[in-house]
């Protein structure tokens, strides 16, 4: 350990980076596992906590209990079952805190809350009691976001004077509907407020939920109730949709930190790799010393290797409590919906990217020091330091290239180039690095503004428009659409229906569909394959439901009625886009499905240039009764808000850490150049070479790398950022099995302020400071170890 640690100690910086650029490593892995644990234990968690089912459908309308009892008791797979009520508002028709809630895209409902299955959860962790006469618990949200308090005044109104006064008396966590990207949410109130709102207001519905003795059978189960017509005029949702819904928000950001921390990781071991075998180089006549005196191979390297394993051990340990810390950091937005961490596994993530990196360290070392013993000991005692090249390069750099030569230009310039001729290994080593900074930088950024951006709605499956307005009666949809218009003020308008259908799988079992029929020509949205269907016996589907059929563009299938019956002629699928909505599972026709159920009209509304929406917005909701209407702008922020800002917030912490990863690695380099180079450049000054001349030299190979990384770097974020981003959220919406299917097809936005101006200044302002800090002068006692 002597030697090598002597060698290290000769340039104490290097140990140093070597160190952070291990625990930047280790911590970002680690917090990025520590959430990614956090968030599906801790969502876990929760759903046992309330006891919440494993299949849920939702019905609007009456439901007979009895039917679906006694169809649950033949049925194997169901371990009980039950029909919770609910009673949905518009949200002009709920007050809280003096704010309606009709901007909002949450649909509002009241309930009972469950005292043995399906239960609210308070702040405490308890189950929630059955709030008194008067009082309500709001779901969590609602404080956190500051829309309400303790002691705040919640109003239920049907818009003829009556209301129903309640007081908030607390908060609660819904396991099913617990995070602010949830369609819906649910208030807590008493028996007798729920009765009196439902005589007055609202649409009773229903939640049909399944206990299932294998959650894993939900998908069967829900097949088999479909077919039985059973109530059924809602969405299907299972357990795996409730962690969707809990993990959608953090999976995002996870996979952004985790594309941090595999690239720094990669760049970490290529400079151990170049730090190990510089040190070696520098010590090779100890090595031969050693030799010599009969000590074993394995020993000498045990002697080397030893230095680096302690870098490794106190760079994981750092790297281990960062992880733990930056884990926490990270989670706390999702613990706010969640609850606390719980569980062990979350607190191992980062221990075991520690362990990870440290055997990888390890064998990292092993490999750089294979070559000890393989030259002989009078060679060995004969070394002096790194090879300075062979061959033509060896007489370019000796000869062509000398010092006379170089005296004929700027001898700075002349000199660096010189150096990176000689080692253009660490110049090609640098440019690497700073590409993948580049890419770490850029690919976080164009995640976060695509999410950020209005354009991104039309990619997404939803209508690009700037008002959107449901709960249309069915006779006052196209008539609505065609006034529209005729509006000077309206640049489009386009009438759609709702539909709820079935689709066969791959396995030919039934998955529910929402199907959007009607003219697809006006507003259309942005189309991955294909194009979007214009005429009868045409189909587009989601991406997701397009792998979940193993069909392709070009096929034909056919949807059927939600309980199976009533097919209609198969369709011809002529397209496929992205869509993030229903789950994902979504179809486009440019008529209703025969024989399926009808459940909404909606109507997307395209303003003119300059034309205010909230006027629009004011004649939709006068002209059309009932209709709720939204700006697309605030649905969006509601839909994707959440979101895009913790992208946003992943995107500085993976920025920060490539800039940092940067700075390391270039005073790492430099120090180790310098190293290697210390009798050349002793001799330089000896013979009167200014040492600002020095420094400029060693600043020319880290502005050839970086003038070469930062198009390359940006090229590398065009082509992986995109199927980085399709790869992540295939795995979210259609799990592992859709990895790779092409469920995704989410086009990046450029961000040119941002990646071609903001991110390459930044990157060039650090390594210039960190190229400055890492050709300070030399200390006079090692330009007189390296005459020696």
């Amino acid at each position: 350990m002597t030697m090598t640690g002597r060698e290290l100690r000769g340039a104490p910086v290097v140990p140093a980076a070597l160190t952070g650029l291990i625990a930047l490593a280790v911590a970002l892995a680690g917090g990025a596992g520590f959430l990614l644990m956090g968030v599906s234990s801790s969502a876990d968690r929760l759903l046992d906590q309330a006891r919440s089912p494993d299949l849920v459908q939702m019905h609007t309308g009456a439901v007979d209990p009895a039917p679906i009892r006694d169809w649950a008791a033949g049925r194997p797979e169901i371990r009980e079952a039950g029909v919770a009520e609910l009673l949905t508002l518009r949200g002009q028709d709920l007050v809280i805190d003096g704010h309606d809630r009709a901007s909002s895209t949450q649909q509002s409902s009241l309930t009972v809350p469950g005292q043995r299955r399906d239960m609210l959860i308070d702040l405490e962790g308890e189950p929630l009691g059955v709030p008194e006469r008067g009082t309500v618990s709001l779901p969590v949200h609602h404080r956190i976001s500051g829309a309400a308090q303790l002691g705040d005044e919640v109003r239920v109104i049907d818009g003829t004077g009556w209301e129903l006064a309640l007081t908030v008396t607390g908060f609660h966590r819904d396991a099913a509907m617990s995070t602010p990207i949830s369609s819906s949410e649910r208030l807590a109130v008493h028996p007798e407020d729920l009765a009196e709102a439902a005589a007055r207001t609202g649409t009773v519905e229903h939640l049909v939920e399944m206990w299932l003795h294998d959650p894993a059978d939900a998908g069967a189960v829900s097949a088999a109730y479909l077919a039985a017509g059973l109530p059924q005029d809602g969405p299907t949702v299972d357990r795996s949709t409730f962690l969707l819904l809990s993990m959608i928000g953090e999976g995002l950001p996870a996979a952004l930190v985790l594309l941090a921390a595999a690239v720094l990781s990669g760049i970490s071991i290529l400079c151990l790799h170049l730090a190990v075998l510089t040190a070696l180089r520098r010590s090779l006549r100890q090595v031969g010393v050693l030799a010599a005196l009969g000590i074993p191979r394995r020993g000498i390297q045990g002697i080397q290797a030893a230095p680096f394993a302690a870098i490794g051990l106190l760079g994981a340990g750092l790297g281990t409590a960062g992880g733990w810390g930056l884990g926490l950091l990270l989670l706390r937005p999702a613990g706010a919906y969640l609850g606390p961490v719980s569980g062990i596994a979350p607190w191992l993530a980062p221990p075991i990217a520690a362990v990870l990196a440290l055997l990888l360290v390890l064998a990292t070392v092993h490999r750089a020091l294979r070559g000890i013993g393989r030259t002989g000991i009078a060679a060995a005692l004969r070394a002096r330091g790194i090879d300075r090249g062979t061959g033509r390069l060896r007489r370019l750099a000796t000869g062509r290239l000398s010092l006379q030569h170089a005296a004929r230009g700027p001898l700075s310039l002349r000199l660096g180039l010189l150096s990176a001729v000689q080692r253009g290994g660490t110049l090609l080593l640098l440019s690497m690095i700073f590409a993948g900074a580049m890419l770490v930088m850029v690919t976080p950024m164009r995640a976060a503004s695509t999410l950020g951006s209005p354009e991104v709605i039309g990619s997404l499956g939803i209508t690009p428009a700037d008002l959107l307005a449901d709960a249309v009666a069915a006779d006052d949809a196209e008539p609505a659409a065609a006034a529209l218009r005729q509006d000077p003020a309206v640049a489009e308008a386009v009438a759609h229906t709702v539909q709820r259908a079935t689709l066969p799988d791959a396995d030919g079992l039934p998955v529910p569909v929402v199907v959007l029929a009607g003219d697809h020509t006006r507003l259309p949205i942005t189309v991955a394959q294909g194009r979007a269907p214009d005429a009868p016996g045409e189909v587009a589907l989601s991406l997701l439901l397009l792998a979940d059929s193993g069909l392709s563009v070009g096929d034909r299938v056919t949807l059927s009625g939600s309980g199976g019956d009533g097919a209609g002629a198969p369709l011809r699928i002529v397209g496929a886009y992205q869509d993030i909505t229903q789950g994902g599972r979504t179809a486009r026709t440019a008529e209703p499905v025969p024989g399926a159920p009808t459940v909404d009209h909606v109507l997307s509304v395209a303003m003119a240039p300059g034309a205010d929406p909230a006027t629009a917005a004011r004649r939709i909701a006068g002209e059309v009764p009932g209709a709720r209407v939204l700006a697309v702008d605030e649905y969006r922020e509601q839909l994707l808000g959440p979101i895009a800002a913790r992208m946003r917030a992943a995107a500085l912490l993976a920025g920060a850490a490539a800039l940092a990863l940067s700075a390391l690695v270039t005073v790492l380099c430099l120090r180790l150049e310098r190293a290697v180079a210390a009798r050349e450049s002793a001799i330089h000054r000896a013979v009167g070479v200014p040492a600002v001349v020095l420094r400029r030299a060693g600043a020319v190979p880290v502005a050839l790398a970086l003038a070469a990384a930062l198009p390359l770097g940006a090229a590398a974020a065009q082509a992986i950022g995109q199927p980085l981003l399709d790869l992540v959220l295939e795995g979210m919406y259609g799990g592992f099995e859709a990895l790779g299917q092409g469920a995704s097809a989410l086009p990046l936005h450029g961000a040119p302020v941002l990646t071609a101006v903001l991110a390459p200044a930044a990157l060039a302002l650090v390594v210039g400071a960190a190229t400055w800090a890492g050709t300070r002068d030399p200390h006079p006692d090692e330009l007189r170890e390296a005459l020696a």
